[in-house]
């Protein structure tokens, strides 16, 4: 009987730590969360972001007026992006090791010389820790490993978030303002003032009314110009040597401020435009529908006419009252 118990009790042992082993190498074993962060250091105290993978790079740096890329003119960086990849990974904790050899961090691609992503979290000119990101072993997971160590670990990341894109990390959203904001808008011989809270032509006939559809089409599609690129820096003191803008845009805004878009068509063809705007010191690339929509502006879509008021004669009473 003791023999017995012997024995199922090394059995039991034996299935214990088989448990254990497939646990630890299968496609879960990153999801333990250990109370030890990946990222020793406070992310508060990083300055200056490098992302590089291998044949390419970019980067991001902290200055007074907050985040921005140094090598495309200081341009604000996408606040929102950032934002989300600092806090997932400032909250990472590190789990269990999936391997710890050299051989593995070039089969998951983590090493020094073989890697998807690497991204230096930097202080000033001092590196405080280099995170080399590599395959995917599932949904929006990635293996990763520090440079100081040679644990790898798995965590909850996708490759677009450590982008090595400058386009990726742009502040898309730089041209956006209020439609409410806006009391004047001059366009194409056009010319909208606003009246009762509403924007509307300012030649309105009495038999005219306007086209509250089509003025809110195209303030909104001006009011939310977005960008997909920054290709310059504007020079405004070579105004008489620019090409001329193939569309023209004046604004003057409810607190007395006032804007000035002047779009450009490029010589090779493409499916875009370059604008400048009189506020902001870049020249930006957007693309051709909203533009083309915004060029077609005429005052005859935008105002309707009521047959009713327009001083018409009924057909009934231009009949002649003769009798043969």
């Amino acid at each position: 009987m003791k023999q017995w118990i012997t024995i199922l009790g090394a059995l039991l042992a034996f299935q214990l730590v088989l448990v254990i082993a497939m646990n630890f190498s299968g496609d879960d074993y990153g999801a333990y969360q250990s109370n030890e962060k990946l990222l020793a250091f406070d992310i508060e105290t990083i300055n200056r972001l490098r992302f590089d993978d291998g044949t390419q790079h970019v980067i991001l740096e902290k200055q007074d007026v907050g985040w921005v890329l140094p090598e495309i003119w200081n341009y604000p960086v996408n606040a929102d992006a950032l934002s989300k990849l600092l806090k997932t990974l400032s909250t990472l904790g590190k789990g269990w090791p999936v391997a710890t050899t050299s051989g593995a961090a070039e089969r998951f691609k983590v090493a020094e010389s073989d890697f998807e992503r690497k991204v230096s979290f930097m202080n000033g000119d001092q590196i405080q820790a280099t995170l080399y990101i590599g395959t995917s072993p599932g949904f929006r997971k990635a293996h990763v490993r520090l440079s100081e160590s040679n644990d790898i670990f798995v965590i909850k990341l996708e490759s677009w978030e450590t982008s090595t894109q400058a386009d990726h990390w742009l502040k898309k959203d730089i041209l956006r303002i209020s439609a409410m904001d806006i009391d004047r808008l001059a366009i194409n011989d056009v010319v909208l003032i606003r009246s009762d809270q509403a924007l509307q032509p300012d030649d309105l006939a009495e038999h005219e009314k306007p086209n509250e559809e089509a003025i809110n089409s195209l303030i909104n599609r001006l009011a939310g110009l977005q960008i997909q690129s920054v290709s310059g820096t504007v020079d405004r003191r070579e105004d008489g040597q620019r090409n001329k803008a193939v569309l023209e845009i004046d604004l003057t805004l409810d607190h007395g401020g006032s804007l000035k878009y002047r779009f450009f068509k490029p010589e090779e063809a493409g499916s875009h435009y370059s604008l400048e705007r009189s506020d902001l010191p870049y020249y930006f690339t957007v693309a051709a529908f909203p533009v083309d929509a915004l060029r077609e502006t005429e005052r005859s879509k935008l105002v309707r006419t009521d047959n009713a008021d327009s001083g018409s004669i009924p057909e009934h009473e231009e009949e002649s009252d003769h009798v043969e």
